[in-house]
């Protein structure tokens, strides 16, 4: 049970990373 929701904080937390990552290249701020 755990693991699965640490799992799905991590997607999370990827998914975020990405798009700021892609704001960053448009030239706004990414947040960590």
């Amino acid at each position: 049970m755990y693991r699965e929701k640490a799992s799905k904080e991590k997607r999370l937390k990827e998914k975020k990373v990405n798009s700021s990552k892609k704001a960053s290249r448009k030239g706004g701020r990414d947040e960590y």
